[in-house]
């Protein structure tokens, strides 16, 4: 469990809210399967070399190469990098 935390997910059909209780499922890149469509928590190293994590929709592009998709139109998709570490699979928001 996890508290949502800033906007970048509200939005669509399911908002996720600053501050909703997320339910969320331990992934590895082993354990994984397809995350397409689906939302995860990745972690990255921000610009200082702290850690920042994210909370967005994985979507594959044409090219094969993938995608993240914040709910929130106001945020731009991201491409997906090799320092990006998904560590986690959105089960659901508890109310």
């Amino acid at each position: 469990m996890a508290r949502a935390c800033g906007h970048s997910m509200n939005g669509g059909k399911q908002p996720i809210q600053d501050g909703d209780l997320l339910l969320l499922e331990q992934i590895s890149a082993s354990s994984a399967g397809s995350t397409s469509n689906q939302i995860i928590a990745i972690e990255q190293q921000d610009a200082t070399g702290g850690d920042q994590y994210l909370l967005r929709i994985v979507k594959k592009n044409t090219d094969g190469s993938y995608r993240l998709q914040a709910s929130n139109p106001g945020y731009e998709d991201l491409t997906v990098t090799d320092d990006m570490k998904p560590f986690a699979r959105l089960k659901g928001v508890i109310i």
